[in-house]
């Protein structure tokens, strides 16, 4: 059940997806929220802007006892019939594309996408998702991606080959997103999880070293070890806001699926070793407070803990429920990022590597000979100055 401090004010529409958005939902508050009059429309849009459609439509299939609309119920079985599909073929592009690596001598760790679909869900159909993740090792990052364009992605960033090994070297990124028209798939080839601000003692190398197996249909795949998959989806939720409540719904499901197959103390101590006790704490707390996700005693927090989590849950907490708008790249949102941070020399960093860290714009726009490529990071404020002193002045 979800406090009644978080439902207070809330639409009817977004406590029934809170109601309805897990693989056990609560029966006797859908039962309740059945009963009263609904904008049907708007609990699909919401539902699917949410990443909630699947699990919206499971449940309310499992009522039929005539309260949901035969239309809706109609509609929304068309769209979990059609997301199922997309996930089937996405899936096999994954297989198909990791049979290719391993042919080179390429070992690839996919995560997200269809294998967090089976590792939290259970069930391919039961997540939506928009493009597949796979990392691989720093070293074999150029390889891959030749792989990958041989396959038919491209990479659209506009780079000339010394712009590419800068833009691969560069801390502040970590993956090249390579579309395929045919198909309209999107694969984001990774060779670390983020940013190296975000996981500022994290490296690649120990998640290949606790990697293990995922059966998806027609294949046993290599993935992550639980614990960092939980600590990604920590770090991935509270990198984008916790804008959407399917980010809590993965994490919450993992750890409704995997409860007793990880290590309570394990996950606090590699949280604690990387500093990321900051954003697991808020994590767990949206994964428990809105989708009742269990904790095991040790993932309970102290009174204490547990007030801060709140605090920091306050804002995006008000976005999920529909209180208030809280748009990408806003100085509140950024503010509130820099509390994520376990060390204050960390909150201090992340606005500085913000302003300075050249991204594909600077890269693209302004061409420099290879020796001059540290004015990148003078180019970027000179850049951001001129669009939004000088623009806004125009």
């Amino acid at each position: 059940m979800n406090p009644p401090f978080i439902l207070s004010g809330c639409r009817p529409e977004i406590q029934l997806l809170l109601a309805a958005g897990r693989t056990e939902p609560d029966a006797p508050r859908l039962a309740a929220l059945l009963a009263q009059p609904l904008d049907w429309p708007a609990l699909s849009e919401l539902a699917n802007r949410h990443g909630l459609l699947p699990l919206l439509y499971r449940s309310l299939n499992r009522v039929d006892d005539g309260r949901v609309p035969a239309a809706v119920l109609a509609q929304l079985k068309a769209q979990y019939q059609a997301n199922a599909r997309r996930n089937i073929a996405f899936t096999r592009e994954l297989l198909r594309l990791l049979a290719r690596l391993e042919q080179h001598g390429i070992p690839a760790l996919p995560y997200k996408g269809p294998a967090l679909a089976v590792a939290a869900y259970g069930d391919l159909a039961l997540r939506q998702f928009t493009d597949l993740d796979i990392l691989v090792r720093p070293e074999d990052t150029g390889r891959a991606k030749a792989l990958l364009e041989a396959a038919g992605y491209r990479f659209s960033g506009g780079l000339s080959p010394g712009q590419t090994a800068l833009y691969a070297a560069s801390t502040n990124h970590h993956h090249f997103a390579l579309q395929r028209p045919a198909g309209h798939i999107t694969v984001e080839l990774h060779w670390h999880i983020a940013p190296a601000i975000f996981v500022p003692a994290a490296k690649s190398a120990p998640l290949w070293q606790r990697q293990t197996t995922l059966r998806l249909p027609g294949a046993v795949i290599p993935t992550f070890d639980p614990v960092d998959l939980l600590l990604l989806l920590a770090m991935h939720g509270g990198k984008h806001g916790w804008d959407r409540l399917g980010l809590v719904a993965d994490l919450a499901e993992l750890l409704r699926r995997q409860a007793g197959r990880f290590d309570p103390a394990e996950l606090l101590a590699r949280a604690k070793q990387t500093h990321q006790t900051r954003r697991l704490r808020l994590a767990l707390w949206l994964a428990h407070h809105l989708l009742a996700a269990p904790l095991p005693d040790l993932l309970r927090p102290a009174p204490a803990e547990d007030e801060a989590a709140a605090r920091l849950a306050a804002r995006p907490l008000a976005h999920l429920l529909g209180q208030i708008e809280w748009p990408p790249g806003s100085l509140s949102r950024l503010r509130w990022q820099q509390q994520l941070f376990d060390r204050r020399f960390d909150r201090w960093r992340y606005p500085l590597e913000l302003l300075t860290a050249p991204t594909l714009i600077e890269w693209s726009q302004q061409a420099l000979p290879a020796r001059l490529n540290g004015l990148y990071r003078l180019w970027r404020p000179l850049r951001l100055a001129r669009k939004y002193l000088v623009g806004s002045r125009e």
